[in-house]
């Protein structure tokens, strides 16, 4: 594979990877800011930010995925999969903008529309 395509896929697995991760929202500390503390729950009432781990989450399994998806594509044997390249590129580069187009529907639907529970 070439050198190009392999980086293109890494990273649109990273983005489709990272966008997931972020809508799936795992638990994580959350701060408090009128306390200054860190707190694993939730407190009824008080303004907190969970965003900071929730982004820590995103962006540590988008480069784990990345980083996988570039050593798989490296290993494969130049010219074995030339002929599909075009194909798996453009299904790489769909998954990864439809992942960042729901991501970004959902920061949508939770931050402005507050239709989601955060």
């Amino acid at each position: 594979m070439r050198k190009q395509d392999s980086i293109i896929i890494s990273l649109c697995a990273a983005a489709a990877l990272m966008a997931a991760v972020y809508l799936v929202n795992p638990p994580g500390p959350r701060y408090y800011p009128l306390e200054g503390a860190w707190r694993m729950e939730t407190v009824a009432g008080e303004p907190s930010m969970g965003w900071y781990s929730r982004v820590v989450y995103a962006v540590a399994a988008g480069a784990v995925s990345g980083l996988l998806a570039r050593l798989w594509t490296r290993t494969q044997r130049p010219g074995a999969v030339e002929a599909g390249a075009p194909r798996a590129l453009a299904g790489a580069a769909y998954v990864a903008l439809g992942s960042l187009l729901l991501a970004a529907a959902g920061i949508v639907a939770v931050e402005l529309l507050h239709v989601l529970d955060p």
